[in-house]
């Protein structure tokens, strides 16, 4: 998703509570690796605000840039360790002292 106006928050639910990893604003995308990818999306996201969102599906993606390509195959093993990366960092943090890691910068 590509979006046009307002903001989002990606966050993530984990051992009975919710962490806020990330805020999006207009010109910002997420989603993206469950895309390119083909898995299931690794966080969850909610409107802070009214929002309006372009979608960009995965047949539109692949069409654009060529995904079923060699680039394609490269781009889905860099996303793919992104994730494994992203998946270990979030299981550290929640681990910390004091329940949870950082949270997400608000605007």
């Amino acid at each position: 998703y590509i979006i046009r106006r307002g903001k989002c928050v990606a966050f993530t639910e984990r051992d009975g509570g919710r962490r806020d990893v990330a805020v999006f604003k207009p010109g910002d995308i997420f989603g993206e690796m469950a895309v390119i990818s083909g898995e299931p999306r690794s966080l969850s996201v909610a409107t802070l605000t009214e929002v309006t969102l372009w979608e960009i599906s995965s047949e539109t993606l692949a069409e654009l840039t060529g995904l079923d390509s060699w680039a394609g195959i490269f781009l889905r093993t860099v996303v793919s360790r992104l994730r494994k990366t992203q998946d270990a960092l979030l299981e550290s943090q929640a681990g910390r002292p004091g329940g949870q890691g950082a949270s997400a910068r608000r605007e």
